[in-house]
């Protein structure tokens, strides 16, 4: 789990890409672009995929920043996008003057069609440096007993604050974060291990199975083991 200032466009051209962003997960598929806005937290936790990846300054919109959509299916973009590839494997003297000019029309057309508001960056770069020693932690100990008094103390904030904070930065509580770090930590060991699903359920920080399986099938709309069969398949798929 990570993020860096610049936004990030990924284009699908084959396969699946699962991904945690901001802890919602996000399955992109073929054709499709997904997008990492400025200083959203994400990790890329499964899926075979060949992609493209455009990565770009949120300062070329002459904003503080910009949100663009996190899934987008466009024939155009995808037009553009395709002609990049071909310019990026023709790779004359031209190439790479060509593929700019298409990479900032795409961008300028995700601008444009596929954004939908503007937020106050200094402002979410104060609460980013509050929470960002918290957050770590949270990565680090998501297995453990965490309380909301210890994280507030680590900000140096008040309880009260740490949770508005919190869920403005993130956009869930600090349960439902925790809830979702340890299910993506879930779906990723389903699909590289061969671990019981009750087992997979204690590794992650849940001391119920039951729970376990039921707040999974409400982040993921499946169950464990349709998950774990649904990565097989994929698997098989694409080899």
């Amino acid at each position: 789990m990570h993020w860096h200032e610049k936004i990030e466009i990924q284009y699908i051209i084959e396969g699946t890409n699962i991904a945690c962003c901001q802890n919602d997960i996000i399955e992109a598929t073929e054709d499709s672009f997904y997008t990492i806005n400025s200083s959203e937290i994400h990790q890329s936790i499964g899926g075979v995929r060949r992609h493209a990846i455009i990565q770009f300054s949120p300062s070329l919109f002459k904003k503080n920043n910009i949100i663009i959509k996190r899934l987008v299916r466009d024939q155009y973009l995808s037009e553009i996008m395709h002609k990049m590839i071909d310019e990026y494997y023709n790779n004359d003297e031209f190439s790479q003057h060509i593929i700019q000019g298409y990479a900032h029309l795409l961008i300028m057309h995700m601008y444009r069609n596929h954004s939908y508001k503007t937020i106050d960056y200094n402002h979410y770069a104060q609460n980013q440096a509050i929470l960002k020693e918290p957050i770590k932690y949270i990565q680090d100990h998501y297995t453990q007993n965490i309380t909301l008094q210890e994280l507030a103390t680590m900000a140096n904030v008040s309880k009260y604050y740490f949770c508005n904070i919190f869920k403005e930065f993130t956009g869930q509580t600090f349960k439902e974060y925790l809830n979702h770090l340890r299910i993506n930590k879930a779906v990723e060991l389903l699909g590289t291990t061969d671990l019981p699903v009750t087992e997979i359920a204690f590794v992650c920080g849940f001391n119920d199975s039951n729970y376990f399986s039921r707040r999974f099938h409400q982040i993921t709309g499946k169950t464990p083991l349709k998950t774990r069969g649904d990565f097989k398949r994929e698997t098989i798929n694409l080899d």
